[in-house]
Order: C-alpha cells, then structure tokens, then sequence
C-alpha cells in the first residue's frame, strides 16, 4: 500500500520507469491494524530470551545487531500467517502484536499462534543459539483491550517462575492472576510504555 505524490515517469521507449515514483509507503503495519480491526480481537506475544548476557557482554554494535537479527526471525515467522509489528522492552524482552490475514480467517486461531510461537522459538534457538520463554496475551479490539493483552502476555511468562510452569510456550488463563504487588514498578512501566507505542503507532 502507497501514496503516490509523484507518478513514475514514461521513458521515450514508452515504458514506465517504477524508479522514478515518489510514494509512501504504508504497507503492512496499516494492514495489522485494520484487521486488528476487523476480527474484534488482539493478540500480544512477549518473547523473552534467556540469554541474557548476550546483550550486555558484547559492544553496542554486537547487541544493536542481536536485536535486529531476533526482530528479523520474528517478524519472517510471524508473516507467514500474520499481519505483525514488533517492539522491544527491556533487554531481551520483545513484544509482538499479530493480526490474522484475511487468508486465514477459516483456520483454527489458536492452532495458527501456537504454531508461529512454536517456530519462533526453534528458528531463534536454530539460527542465533537463543533460548526464550513465550508468554501469550488477547484482549478485545480496544485500546484498554490492548494493554490487558499486552499485560496478560506478560504475566504468562511470569507464571513459569511462579507456578512453575514446565512449558516454555504459556497461553494465558485467569488462573494466572497475579496479586498486583508482585509486579514491580520497573515491569508495570514496561508494560504500560510497550502498550503507549502499540496505541501511538495505531
């Protein structure tokens, strides 16, 4: 999807040059929330990899591409099924709001996110030698239920600690209500800023 300001130019062959176009380009971020829109439902994934010392042991630069690499296998995973925007937390937390393309609207959801969760984390072990828990999140398609997906997202990777959960892929179920003074101010924070760029973005 674009805004074309300027109309790509015809050569004296009479073919029109593309390289000459001026546009804005939109495209999938727009798509997600329009079907965010659409199927009344929003779905969060926090990806939190273990590894932490990977980002704090090696230069900026090193880091700063660990980041964009992790980014990269989530977003090319998240894509096959899924209009998706990433956003990082604190270190090595990343948060992935996902929407299903129109495609998809036959199958079974909660197949299709278990699945790209499921991939996620093996290409992530596969290719950058990463472990990762992976907390999931859905609210409704409003703002309020946005945070409350971003929220229950988080709280499910809290509850492998908690509750001991063996699984390392953890849907979130109201059992897993947490008392709120156990979340720190600094996770409340990440939370609540993670949620204000979903909102400023949209």
């Amino acid at each position: 999807w674009k805004i074309v300001l300027k109309a790509a130019v015809t050569g004296a062959d009479g073919v029109i040059d593309p390289a000459t176009e001026v546009a804005i380009k939109y495209g999938s971020f727009l798509a997600t929330i329009l079907n965010f829109l659409i199927i009344a439902f929003a779905v969060f994934l926090m990806i939190k990899t273990i590894n932490q010392y990977r980002f704090e042991e090696g230069t900026e630069e090193e880091s700063e591409e660990l980041r964009t690499n992790i980014t990269n296998v989530i977003y090319e995973i998240a894509g096959d099924c899924f209009d998706a925007y990433c956003t990082e937390g604190n270190t090595g937390n990343f948060y992935l709001f996902i929407s299903v393309r129109p495609e998809f609207y036959n199958e079974d959801v909660t197949d299709l996110i278990m699945n790209t969760a499921k991939r996620t984390q093996s290409m992530l072990w596969q290719y950058l030698n990463l472990e990762c828990i992976i907390g999931i999140g859905c609210g409704n398609a409003t703002l309020k239920g946005l945070r409350s997906a971003c929220n229950r997202a988080f709280v499910a990777v809290r509850s492998k600690y908690y509750y001991n959960e063996c699984q390392s892929i953890i849907l979130y179920s109201d059992d897993m209500k947490t008392n709120a003074m156990d979340i720190t101010a600094e996770e409340r924070t990440e939370v609540f800023q993670t949620s204000q760029a979903m909102k400023k973005a949209i």
